[in-house]
């Protein structure tokens, strides 16, 4: 399974993560976006802290 995965749709980008819970800090750091049990979604790339998620694959 992989770590990560990106899906680009209409209403928001979504990063599909293993669960959001467990990286509840850091993705408090990232900016407005929104989770479900292990998604991410992002309707806004040019409002979140795009240095953060250089570090992605470790979340």
């Amino acid at each position: 399974m992989p770590l990560l995965a990106f899906a680009p749709r209409r209403a928001a980008s979504t990063i599909y993560l293993e669960s959001t819970a467990t990286h509840a800090d850091e993705l408090a750091a990232l900016g407005p976006h929104t989770t479900g049990v292990g998604c991410l979604y992002i309707k806004d790339l040019d409002e979140i802290d795009l240095r953060l998620t250089a570090h992605c694959p470790e979340l």
